[in-house]
């Protein structure tokens, strides 16, 4: 896909259609969009609450403002949203998902600056249930696929999540 959408931008660029990085962008918009009918670009929430959005990335890509965006346009549908801080490793990376979470005007659950996040994810599904929230966010620390130790942790708490969450 990627090859595709580069050799796509490189034939435009060529051909004189393109000439600047605004162009590109819209580019990307239109053909990525056209890779996926509309009806299959929808969040699709799991049939009982709490729907569980595990947000995993590489370092620095933006997953908690990510979250923060994805909060906005739940709310905005009249869902209710949690958040769950389970990156505990990076400094910091609770008190900037506070900061979004009360800018937000939604709770937040987190536990200690290098616990284990896998209790953070049970903690936060159960609050989450017991509270009756519609969507559980639950931010993580940032990763590569290289990174053993961080991919098992990553497992442990999928593992946490579906016997907290079945379904």
């Amino acid at each position: 896909t990627t090859t595709r959408l580069i050799d796509g931008i490189r034939a435009d660029f060529h051909a004189g259609k393109m000439d600047s990085g605004d162009q590109v962008l819209e580019y990307l918009k239109r053909e990525i969009r056209a890779m996926w009918p509309a009806e299959a670009r929808g969040l699709r929430l799991a049939p009982a609450p709490p729907t569980v959005i595990l947000m995993t990335g590489v370092n620095g890509v933006g997953k908690t403002t990510s979250i923060a965006k994805l909060t906005r346009l739940l709310q905005q549908q009249g869902k209710r949203v949690m958040l769950g801080a389970c990156d505990t490793f990076r400094a910091g990376a609770v008190a900037q998902l506070e900061i979004w979470a009360q800018r937000l005007g939604v709770d937040v659950v987190k536990g200690q600056q290098g616990g284990d996040p896998a209790a953070v994810a049970f903690d936060a599904c159960a609050a989450a249930k017991s509270r009756g929230v519609d969507v559980l966010i639950l931010d993580t620390a940032g990763r590569l696929q290289t990174q053993d130790p961080l991919m098992r942790q990553l497992s442990k708490i999928v593992s946490v999540i579906g016997r907290q969450v079945p379904g």
